[in-house]
């Protein structure tokens, strides 16, 4: 299969002539607009929901990353998020075939990706455009030459089924508009024995979980700029990824607080919790990543 034999409409499902993308374009089947522009392929539906459009808008608003930082400055930013995969992850995983970074917003990791697996065909997928644009200086900077960039809504992702061996994810889970049908779609298009890898998610009791969605991170963060910030117990993370189809996988607790800089809370109660086991954090929360195959 080439690289271009995996895109179709994500509004009708019909496969898209890669060839005859140019900067204005509709679908043979529904019209539905499609374009290539500046390097970034957009197959977006054809309505979003209006947190996805605020996940763009939060690049030229956004006073601490936005797209008019320079590229070496934004990776700064993400010192330690790129350490652990270049330290754990890359590590523990090969990220052979083909690879989509979901929800990639700067393509860091796509990038990182391409560098150690120059031979895997690497697939930097965003519903920014504005992200995906300083993404592309962002691959120039880090020399990874990513495949493509695709501008896309994860919970109708333009992929023909069961087109990648590995699918990539860091904090992007939890901006699911509908998270099983977002979910349903990362099962859709994985391969047969391909895997999920998600990093930097987080798991809270039931008890705490409330407060927080309100009056915590998630709760500022979503009523300042307008994007969805759900926050799971570790029960409903498990049901999200059984209902989506997931057999086999596993959900490691995320709780080395090296890998928590700059933001203080975080390395704070990271550093305070390593002196306890597993189950005290499991209690109360945790830092959490995942590892589901598809079986």
């Amino acid at each position: 299969m080439s690289g271009t034999e995996i895109f179709i409409c994500p509004e009708c499902r019909n496969a898209v002539a890669f060839k005859n993308i140019g900067t204005s374009h509709s679908c043979t089947a529904c019209a539905n607009p499609l374009s290539m522009k500046g390097g970034i392929i957009r197959l977006l539906p054809k309505t979003l929901q209006s947190n996805k459009i605020m996940e763009d808008e939060k690049w030229t608003n956004d006073v601490v990353v936005n797209k008019n930082y320079p590229a070496w400055f934004l990776l700064l930013e993400r010192k330690n998020t790129i350490n652990y995969l270049l330290d754990i992850l890359f590590k523990t995983h090969n990220f052979d075939g083909y690879v989509l970074d979901l929800g990639a917003g700067i393509c860091w990791a796509s990038s990182l990706i391409k560098t150690r697996f120059q031979s895997s065909v690497v697939v930097a997928a965003d519903v920014s455009l504005n992200a995906l644009q300083k993404g592309i200086e962002v691959d120039r900077l880090i020399g990874g030459n990513i495949d493509y960039f695709v501008n896309c809504d994860i919970e109708k992702l333009p992929f023909r089924d069961e087109s990648f061996d590995v699918i990539f994810g860091s904090a992007v889970l939890h901006h699911f508009f509908d998270p099983q049908m977002g979910m349903s779609e990362v099962y859709r298009v994985l391969k047969k024995g391909g895997k999920y890898i998600g990093t930097y998610e987080m798991a809270l009791n039931g008890l705490l979980r409330g407060g927080w969605s309100r009056f915590g991170t998630p709760g500022i963060v979503s009523k300042q700029q307008g994007v969805r910030e759900n926050v799971y117990t570790f029960s409903e993370w498990k049901r999200l990824f059984e209902n989506a189809g997931f057999k086999d996988f596993e959900m490691p607790l995320e709780r080395d607080w090296i890998y928590m800089k700059p933001h203080w809370l975080n390395y704070a109660y990271y550093k305070f919790m390593s002196f306890f086991p597993d189950f005290i954090p499991r209690l109360i929360g945790s830092g959490i990543g995942f590892v589901a195959r598809k079986t």
